[in-house]
């Protein structure tokens, strides 16, 4: 996590699906670009969360990235995402969030989803005798990626 400079702001990329790096900060202004890591290539997404520990407006810029959709970013200040609107874009490369004092917000390129989502999804919806959980592959890292069937398994084709 970072520090809070002049601008009153923690920004942390540490937790699954985090990207984001601190370029600068200053004056009530942040200036992120996504982290492009594996990649030698520019990369579009970004995922955020910022905690003020000041009140008030704050600018989130990109620089020359245009990583902010006409209806801004996503946001989520607890388990729901959402988009935060196309008030608070000012163009394709910031928008403006008013924070409250000690309020960590997330934002992302657009709604992540992770495995976490999917295991809440899967739980609710275990006991439907229709789905099939199965083990697609393992990961790189040793992790099983998931695969889930949907049906009675008595389909053929023609």
């Amino acid at each position: 996590m970072e520090a809070p400079a002049r601008t009153g702001v923690e920004v942390e990329t540490g937790f699954p699906g985090g990207n984001a790096r601190l370029c600068e900060r200053e004056d009530g202004r942040v200036r992120l670009a996504p982290e492009t890591r594996d990649s030698t290539r520019e990369w579009f997404y970004w995922n955020a969360a910022i905690t003020a520990t000041t009140a008030g407006e704050r600018l989130i810029e990109f620089g020359d990235r245009e990583v902010v959709g006409p209806l801004g970013p996503a946001v989520c200040a607890g388990e729901e995402w959402s988009w935060l609107g196309p008030e608070a874009r000012v163009d394709a490369s910031a928008f403006r969030y008013d924070f409250d004092a000690g309020e960590r917000v997330r934002f992302a390129f657009a709604p992540p989803y992770q495995r976490a989502d999917f295991e809440r999804w899967y739980d609710a919806h275990a006991s439907n005798g229709r789905l099939h959980r199965e083990t697609l592959t393992t990961s790189e890292c040793g992790r099983s990626v998931p695969l889930v069937r949907i049906g009675s398994g008595r389909a053929t084709s023609s």
